[in-house]
């Protein structure tokens, strides 16, 4: 997260506004070290300045405020809304999705600040590599977080309905519509980035977490040079299992292969890391299909198979999980430091 306080500290000048930098010149100067000049349009101001209105009671401020949100939305022009305080913008979000006005994408100030201060490095022509990096040390995250690419790569659905970006598909329509197909435009440009290829080839454990197979770790695989850069790395790659009883923890993952004609099994999970996986990392519930997964490993490399308790439902468990694979690690000669807790 950037504080508002931070992000105008990024720069030098700021221009736009609408008087509020007038009325606060002197906390400008005094927490920003910048000066306020006013600069008058070049043509004559279109803005009507309307009278205030004040209402008897806030039920009543906000029926005014959702109808003219309304007769705006009808003509297609955009409007910004702001409140004072996050259950406000929930409770006029509401109100509106019950009149019909779209509010599926919603972003908090958090969200927001992030997402502001990532467009306005890109712009600068910074890499999302170094963006990233950026965003990390600001908010305090220890782990390195690399991007696969620094070029643009966009997930597209293939539905009965059409072709949908996927925040369309996954957040508006809930990830309801079958999936025929998975795209990923940008993908034949795209390279790895130079930190990504050498966090494969200096690592000494990879570990492909149980997200899904298809729209998270594909495009990761099907990005030129990466998949042979895992096959050819001296690291032991791990994978986990991303189904538990033939069910997804959450997410589409069971849709998403069963729409793309694979059987939605750990062994299909399997087949598409088969390249370069040394073992694969079955729930404890699904021992009996141990032979299944081993067999759909890669022709004449054996897979190996452990079991584990892969469900993640709190901190307790994601520690868990990472120490069973920490001791899968570690059984087969692959010591990774542990900071403590």
């Amino acid at each position: 997260t950037i504080t508002l306080q931070n992000y105008f500290k990024l720069y030098r000048k700021l221009a736009g506004m609408t008087g509020t930098a007038m009325t606060e010149a002197n906390e400008f100067l005094k927490i920003y070290k910048l000066d306020v000049v006013a600069i008058p349009p070049n043509r004559p101001m279109r803005r009507v300045n309307n009278p205030d209105v004040i209402f008897r009671s806030e039920p009543e401020k906000f029926n005014a405020v959702v109808e003219e949100i309304r007769t705006i939305n009808a003509t297609g022009r955009p409007i910004l809304v702001g409140t004072v305080s996050i259950e406000k913008s929930e409770l006029l979000s509401e109100m509106l999705g019950r009149y019909g006005v779209p509010t599926w994408f919603r972003l908090g100030d958090r969200d927001l600040a992030t997402h502001i201060a990532r467009t306005v490095w890109l712009r600068e022509g910074r890499r999302l590599t170094e963006v990233t990096h950026r965003l990390r040390e600001a908010l305090r995250i220890a782990p390195v977080v690399l991007p696969m690419s620094d070029d643009r790569v966009a997930t597209v659905v293939r539905t009965p309905a059409g072709r949908l970006a996927f925040q369309e598909y996954f957040v508006l329509r809930g990830a309801r519509d079958p999936v025929t197909a998975v795209e990923f435009e940008g993908l034949e440009r795209a390279r790895p980035s130079p930190e990504a290829v050498d966090a494969v080839r200096s690592a000494r454990l990879l570990i492909v977490a149980p997200s899904n197979p298809v729209v998270s770790i594909r495009p990761i695989l099907a990005l030129p040079g990466m998949e042979a850069a895992l096959a050819q790395s001296a690291a032991l790659r791990v994978a986990v299992t991303p189904l538990i009883r033939g069910e997804a923890v959450k997410g589409p993952t069971v849709e998403m292969l069963r729409g793309l004609g694979m059987d939605a099994a750990p062994h299909a999970v399997v087949a598409l890391y088969r390249t370069f996986l040394d073992v694969f990392v079955l729930d404890a519930r699904d021992r009996a299909l141990t032979g299944s997964v081993a067999g759909a490993g890669s022709p004449g490399r054996a897979l190996e198979v452990e079991c584990a308790d892969t469900l993640m439902p709190d901190d307790a468990g994601r520690r868990r999980l990472a120490r069973d694979l920490l001791a899968i690690a570690r059984a087969r000669g692959v010591e990774i430091p542990v900071r403590p807790e």
